[in-house]
């Protein structure tokens, strides 16, 4: 279960840090009030494709960090396959500079993108 969300520099925001409890999450609002720039840096964070004009004006890079707190099976499993240290918390982080380069970490080792696009699809599910 995603429990937290902490947004650096993403588009308009500066800092933003969310937390979240069991169930079902949903954002709701007016037209601009920052949903979409929410489910994008969610996205993000998760392994999904990104742009460099998302790095806040001024900033040289955006840092997108998620905390998962979860025994799924599939996460263990795929942590285990991929010899990497089982703790919990599971904490995700990304960061995309303003060039467009990103680098990931899964409990602050380097990744390949594709390790965090696995572990977002076993964790997180997105309707828009």
């Amino acid at each position: 279960m995603l429990t937290e969300l902490d947004i650096r520099e993403f588009s308009l925001m500066e800092h933003i840090q969310l937390h979240f409890s069991s169930g079902m999450t949903v954002f709701t609002g007016e037209t601009g009030a920052g949903k979409s720039i929410l489910v994008n840096a969610l996205s993000a964070v998760f392994g999904a494709r990104t742009h460099a004009d998302w790095v806040s004006h001024g900033a040289k890079f955006t840092e997108l960090t998620a905390v998962i707190e979860d025994d799924h099976p599939a996460l263990l499993q795929l942590l285990n396959e991929q010899g990497m240290e089982v703790s919990k918390p599971l904490i995700l982080r990304r960061t995309v500079s303003r060039d467009g380069r990103s680098c990931a970490w899964l409990n602050g080792t380097p990744v390949p993108l594709k390790r965090l696009q696995h572990a977002g699809s076993i964790c997180l599910d997105i309707h828009a």
